[in-house]
């Protein structure tokens, strides 16, 4: 479930819970400096993966790649629908844009 994933994070001292102000019914969740510390590894980790990858790519092509590859993330379903197929992510569900995720694919 998604409590027990961030269970483990905050036992792991990667992420936080927070308490929502105004909706007591939410629990927000935030990465701690040892979690942001350990996103960064990560994402350095992925642009040297991706960038034998890319390397014969022209800027522009990066710049498409990165653009199908956001929309591919975003369109990731999540539960069930009715039919017991996969169900599209609502626009207001989706999240917002990261520019981590564009610096991956674009890096030459």
């Amino acid at each position: 479930t998604a409590t027990a994933m961030v269970d483990r994070l905050v036992d792991a001292g990667l992420v936080e819970r927070f308490g929502d102000k105004t909706n007591r019914r939410l629990v927000l969740v935030g990465l701690t400096r040892k979690g942001s510390s350990f996103f960064e590894k990560m994402h350095e980790r992925a642009i040297d993966c991706v960038r034998p990858l890319t390397q014969n790519m022209s800027a522009r092509d990066c710049q498409r790649l990165a653009l199908l590859l956001e929309h591919l993330t975003l369109a990731i379903p999540i539960g069930n629908d009715a039919r017991g197929g996969a169900a599209s992510v609502p626009a207001s569900r989706r999240r917002p844009r990261a520019p981590h995720r564009t610096t991956a694919v674009a890096v030459k």
